[in-house]
């Protein structure tokens, strides 16, 4: 499990400040719901909301990075264009 969160936090290295924040709005909208859920305090729903909105687009930003860069790459010699 560490050497996971690890590899979340670093990509060849550096540290990507967008999964650790993404990361950090889903750990507070996962806080925000159990204390909703099971005491009397009421989160109001839009910031609840613009959490969990701002927790998706950091990680899915992160992915389209990821891929992008591998489709970004030159082609070596020996491969074909299918």
């Amino acid at each position: 499990m560490l050497k996971w969160i690890k590899s979340m936090f670093s990509a060849e290295g550096d540290v990507s400040y967008k999964r650790v924040g993404s990361f950090l709005a889903l750990l507070t909208c996962l806080v925000i719901a159990y204390v909703s859920t099971f005491t009397i305090y009421i989160c109001p729903e839009f910031i609840y909301d613009g959490l969990l909105i701002l927790s998706g687009a950091g990680m899915g930003f992160t992915a389209v990075e990821n891929v992008s860069k591998v489709f970004g790459k030159p082609k070596q010699d020996g491969q074909s264009e299918q």
